[in-house]
């Protein structure tokens, strides 16, 4: 292939054409978001990705995911996998729910106690509204997913972990665990999965023209009639 510089192009062949198989049980980590509607096209219905751009995106937190777990690592105990190498994982039949967390983390100076760890990769617009008000007000569908793992494995803390894409900073805040919040949003996950339509669930919104709507990849089935 030849490049033009100063152009834009796709010079990626990894095939991501594959359809992305429905999820058993909704996901722990797309349960606290905005609308319930959402939530129940995300996980009955998922959409493949077809946009290589996107398909890096992901990839490139997955390594730095990897990279942080190694920095953490140089300084506490950390459990990212299982002896055999695979994520530590969970399936809640009773609230019909799953997921994977990224590890356990031991020995911070704070606490003896072990911690949920959850790591994410930011942009600098968002890690600058993370950093002035934390997660559980800059992202909370985040903080909901922490609460609900926390749950699965019986921990009373989190460590989460934001790397800064533009800048390599780390932002770095312990959570607690929160019953209130986890039972809320367990109590939605049974709702999300005993739905047999979407239009027995709540939406952010009315307007397809709004924010939170415009940009949903579902906004064309949530909208039909």
């Amino acid at each position: 292939m030849k490049l033009e510089y100063g152009t834009t192009r796709e010079i990626n062949s990894i095939d991501i054409s594959n359809e992305r198989p429905p999820k058993e049980y909704p996901s722990g980590s797309m349960i606290g978001g905005d609308c319930e509607r959402q939530v129940y096209f995300a996980f009955r219905h998922p959409k493949k990705i077809d946009d290589l751009r996107v398909y890096r995106i992901f990839e490139l937190g997955n390594l730095l995911e990897d990279h942080i777990v190694e920095i953490l690592k140089t300084k506490f105990t950390v459990h990212a996998v299982k002896p055999d190498g695979s994520q530590f994982s969970f399936k809640d039949d009773e609230n019909k729910i799953t997921g994977s967390i990224d590890g356990v983390i031991c020995g911070l100076p704070e606490s003896n106690k072990p911690h949920l760890l959850e790591i994410k990769t930011y942009n600098q617009k968002r890690f600058e509204k993370l950093a002035k008000e934390g997660v559980k007000e800059s992202d909370h569908k985040y903080y909901v997913q922490m609460q609900i793992y926390m749950n699965a494995f019986k921990l009373e803390k989190a460590l989460f972990v934001a790397y800064n894409k533009n800048t390599s900073e780390i932002y770095t805040e312990r959570v607690d665990y929160s019953d209130l919040t986890a039972l809320k949003f367990l109590n939605r996950a049974k709702k999300v999965y005993a739905a047999k339509s979407h239009k027995e669930l709540d939406r952010v919104s009315e307007k397809v023209t709004d924010f939170k709507c415009k940009f949903c990849q579902w906004k064309k089935e949530c909208f039909s009639e």
